[in-house]
């Protein structure tokens, strides 16, 4: 997944930095299509586009997933040589899960520890781990500081973000770095990313410096939500320039339907520092035209997924016990059924739902819902599942994953399994990393 950072209640804060919410959005990072990467070392140039052929569909995240014939279960994953953390960049290759970044142990009172710099695959298949080359990165990040996002283009990973904005890509066949075109954007924190299946689409943040002198409530406007962004075509190693959409974003929420790159949610320049844009966002990248859509039913979007139809997003400021869904084409929200039985120990406790971060994956057929809350290390609690088909509108309990609960996982679903490892768990503005993981796999019939 790409770099979450998870939002708190108003009047929270957090040392040295806001906590908005990011998509990670898995659903660009870990299904794009391949691509020839050709790119032009120090070209700078700021294109405007022309007329040529039609953009590469990227796949959606309906896999055609065929119906499992095992039983259902889930078992651990091997011992990890990272350590542990939360909200890293996240991509599935078709053969690895790539791990890469992430935010360490931080606490209200001590601080925090700097952000995790280095890299790992797992390899599902034989069930192995291997460390990923250093990148060509900042060695030592600042504490909480986020401002990278990623997308999986078919055939590398491509990175972006820093103090000094840097651009590079990684090839898992030959475990290298490259370094690229680091673009016309200023450095930036809380962006919205997609992958389009030609381009890597970023838009919106706050600037690096706010985010990082971010004290308290009363800052002015410095964390004023930033306008426009810009897109990068690994094919020809060159940036443009995304217009303003006239409403600039931070921790918003960004995905792609195969047509537009929809932005949900964050904090909107045109109502105010902080508070909430509730219309979705919709870019296309033929005409280089923004278009706004219908508001949204919840305050921000924390995690969302798309099914090849509609969104399914998790929002932040409702009771989480639904889901809320958003059709595209009809310009139309709304309320996913709630489920009928909800994990054990949460019945009658929807005070623990209501401020719980899911984290969502989209399997191609069902929704894997996963509640974190605001958990306490020293009283670990299950990790609670849930399952929700949005064709048939019915919800499953998953089994237990022999993991405690955490948010800000790293997640991906691999057409056959999902693969869940790492995250936090969070007691106010304490957190405390994982290195742990498991995978799922659906019972027959599913």
């Amino acid at each position: 997944m790409v770099d979450h950072q998870l939002t708190e209640p108003s009047g929270a804060r957090r040392p040295r930095a806001r906590r908005w919410v990011v998509a990670v959005i898995v659903v660009g990072a870990v299904v794009g299509g391949g691509v020839a990467l050709a790119t032009r070392s120090g070209d700078h140039r700021v294109t405007t586009p022309q007329p040529g052929p039609p953009l590469q569909d990227a796949p959606t995240t309906t896999l055609g997933r065929p119906v499992a014939t095992g039983a259902e279960r889930w078992a651990p994953m091997a011992a990890s040589p990272l350590s542990g953390r939360s909200d890293a960049l996240t991509a599935w290759t078709g053969k690895e899960l790539l791990v890469f970044r992430g935010d360490g142990a931080f606490s209200d009172a001590g601080g925090g520890e700097p952000g995790r710099t280095d890299g790992a695959a797992y390899d599902p298949a034989r069930n192995r781990w291997r460390k990923l080359a250093a990148p060509p990165f900042d060695a030592k990040p600042p504490i909480f500081g986020a401002g990278y996002t990623s997308a999986w283009t078919g055939k590398e990973l491509i990175v972006w973000g820093g103090p000094e904005p840097k651009a590079a890509a990684y090839d898992p066949v030959t475990d290298r770095w490259r370094e690229l075109d680091a673009g016309p954007l200023e450095a930036r924190v809380d962006v919205a990313s997609a992958w389009t299946g030609k381009e890597l689409v970023i838009y919106g943040g706050i600037t690096h410096a706010a985010a990082l002198t971010y004290e308290d409530e009363e800052d002015g406007d410095d964390d004023v939500p930033l306008d426009g962004g810009a897109a990068y075509d690994p094919v020809t190693g060159r940036w443009r320039r995304l217009p303003h959409s006239g409403a600039g974003r931070v921790g918003a929420t960004a995905v792609w339907d195969g047509t537009d790159v929809l932005v949900v949610g964050g904090g909107s320049a045109s109502a105010g520092s902080g508070t909430n844009g509730r219309h979705v966002l919709a870019w296309n990248p033929a005409r280089n035209r923004w278009r706004t859509l219908a508001s949204a039913p919840f305050v921000t979007a924390t995690s969302v997924v798309w099914t090849g139809s509609r969104v399914v997003a998790a929002g932040y400021g409702h009771d989480m016990t639904s889901l809320r869904t958003f059709d595209p084409a009809a310009n139309r929200w709304a309320v996913a059924p709630e489920p009928s039985k909800l994990p054990a120990g949460y019945r009658g406790r929807s005070e623990l739902l209501g401020w719980s971060y899911p984290d969502l994956v989209w399997s191609g057929r069902e929704v894997f819902v996963f509640w974190s809350g605001i958990t306490n290390p020293e009283d670990p609690q299950p990790l609670p599942g849930l399952a929700f088909d949005p064709a048939a509108g019915t919800w499953r309990t998953l089994p237990a994953s022999g993991l405690v609960r955490r948010n800000g996982s790293s997640s991906a679903w691999t057409g056959t399994e999902l693969l869940l490892w790492g995250g936090a768990a969070t007691t106010g503005f304490t957190s405390t990393p994982y290195a742990d993981g498991a995978r799922y796999r659906p019972g027959a019939g599913r």
